[in-house]
């Protein structure tokens, strides 16, 4: 019997005749005909195109797969599901420490496109979490592992928690824990979660799963200490059937080691340095641009105009007064000030301080000005920096990173503007330090994002792991777990005779 598919070859839809049996092993390995041969048919030449030579593809890799996970099954000491599963972290990770996956579930196509990508398919697609019950294997599971969507309690997801329907994917997760039973469990999440306004929402997760029968522990973990250049904190879960597998395990203890960014760049020509100046508190190893702090490390939109030493002092101590007087004032940690408010607490004499030069910080670009209603019901004009959001920075520039760094922020889904510099900082003193990377650095625009593989080698994986090519990977990578700190946990939980 046969099926008709679609299937997409030099941008044309196609449509093929197939026997329904393959197309239903494709079907139940969570994919369509197109996408299960995508690499097959964007290599195939148009006068190759036909139904017996689509259904000989299909064949072929069916065959691949099947012998693979045979492989796998044989090799592999413990089995595992993978929740969440985007790109295939958490896989990569498990696969490495004799893992084999039984069944995964993401909802992501751009993401489960990457996924097949790079691993062997051979198992079951699980779909959408909320759909999701028992899972129907005919194996012990030891394992169900995943990274909980975790925008519910971050900033950026606006700390939301239960409220949020991302929040809520805990409840599902639980859920299929107790409906499948595995030996033990292994979940991350933000390091927000273990933030005292989310006590009432961490301590119902984890009664959650002890009312299902685990025993259950969490503690956040940084990247950095397992060999990565990223200053990645994240809460991990780990839970088991029995008190005493709970006491053999032993979270893992930082590796020690230690890579620059350059390293990981692979800056041509760079060395790293033996004796690194950058130890020195004084000159760090990296530069934030922002009108809203100060200190060695910070550049200030000001720093680049003609302005007066009377401009300049207002500049900065309107930094430190918007901050103080905002939580004083307004409630609020940084607020815009009226003209009073700056006379009455600044340390310059009052009298110098006019609309006039205030007015003048607004047409450089540095401040900007409008109405407010005061406590009093009358209108007043309140000012603040043009560039006020510490984490956006200054034109959209907000750290440049020295490539002998051995830290780098947390790669995030939505992407931070921080950068990395194509050349090591030098000086002897802070004022050294900064005049050094402003005149040698930034004006030569000796400075770069870093690229989607860099980003990927940020967060453990390997560089013959196949990448998203349509602009989606950063975001991807930012979703994913850290290669190392999971093979560490796992190592971890397969000490306690899992």
């Amino acid at each position: 019997m046969l099926s008709k598919e679609y299937v997409y070859l030099n941008q044309r839809r196609y449509q093929v005749s197939i026997e329904t049996n393959i197309v239903h092993e494709i079907h139940e390995l969570g994919y369509s005909l197109d996408s299960f041969l995508q690499d097959e048919l964007d290599s195939l030449e148009s006068s190759a195109f036909s139904s017996k030579s689509i259904k000989e593809m299909a064949l072929h890799k069916l065959k691949q797969i099947k012998n693979q996970s045979h492989s796998l099954k044989q090799n592999s000491s413990f089995t595992f599901v993978d929740l969440f599963a985007g790109i295939g972290g958490f896989r990569l990770a498990l696969e490495n420490q004799g893992g084999r996956c039984l069944a995964y579930s993401e909802i992501q196509w751009d993401s489960l496109r990457v996924y097949a990508k790079n691993f062997f398919i051979n198992e079951k697609f699980l779909g959408d979490i909320k759909n999701v019950n028992q899972f129907g294997l005919l194996e012990q599971i030891d394992l169900i592992v995943g990274g909980v969507p975790c925008q519910a309690w971050s900033n950026a997801g606006k700390n939301k928690g239960f409220d949020d329907d991302r929040g809520r994917l805990w409840l599902e997760t639980i859920r299929v824990v107790k409906e499948n039973k595995p030996k033990a469990f292994l979940f991350e999440n933000v390091k927000g979660l273990t933030n005292p306004r989310h006590s009432k929402a961490l301590k119902f997760i984890i009664k959650s799963f002890q009312d299902i029968g685990y025993f259950v522990d969490y503690k956040v973990l940084s990247s950095k200490d397992f060999g990565l250049v990223q200053d990645r904190e994240r809460v991990f879960f780990v839970g088991f059937q029995t008190q005493k597998q709970l006491e053999l395990f032993e979270w893992p203890k930082p590796t020690n080691q230690s890579i620059s960014l350059g390293e990981v760049i692979k800056l041509e020509s760079y060395q790293k340095k033996t004796n690194d100046s950058t130890k020195n508190d004084k000159l760090n190893d990296y530069f934030i641009f922002s009108d809203v702090r100060n200190g060695n490390t910070t550049i200030h939109s000001w720093d680049f105009l003609d302005i007066t030493a009377l401009e300049k002092s207002i500049c900065l101590q309107f930094t430190s007064l918007r901050r103080r007087l905002g939580k004083i004032l307004y409630q609020k940690d940084g607020a815009p000030l009226s003209l009073k408010d700056i006379q009455d607490n600044s340390n310059s004499n009052s009298s110098s301080i006019s609309k006039e030069i205030l007015d003048g910080l607004v047409q450089k670009g540095i401040f900007k000005a409008f109405e407010e209603t005061n406590e009093m019901g009358k209108k007043e004009t309140r000012y603040d920096f043009v560039h006020s959001k510490q984490s956006v920075g200054i034109n959209n520039t907000y750290r440049i990173y020295s490539p002998d760094s051995t830290s780098f922020p947390t790669i995030t889904a939505t992407g931070n503007p921080d950068y990395v510099s194509l050349k090591s900082f030098e000086g002897n003193s802070p004022k050294e330090h900064s005049q050094y990377f402003v005149e040698h650095i930034y004006q030569k625009q000796l400075y770069r994002s870093l690229l989607d593989r860099e980003v990927a080698r940020l967060q453990g994986f390997p560089d013959h792991f196949t990448l998203c090519k349509y602009g989606n990977a950063k975001r991807q990578l930012g979703n994913a777990v850290s290669i190392p700190v999971i093979e560490q946990l796992v190592i971890a939980i397969q000490k306690t005779n899992l």
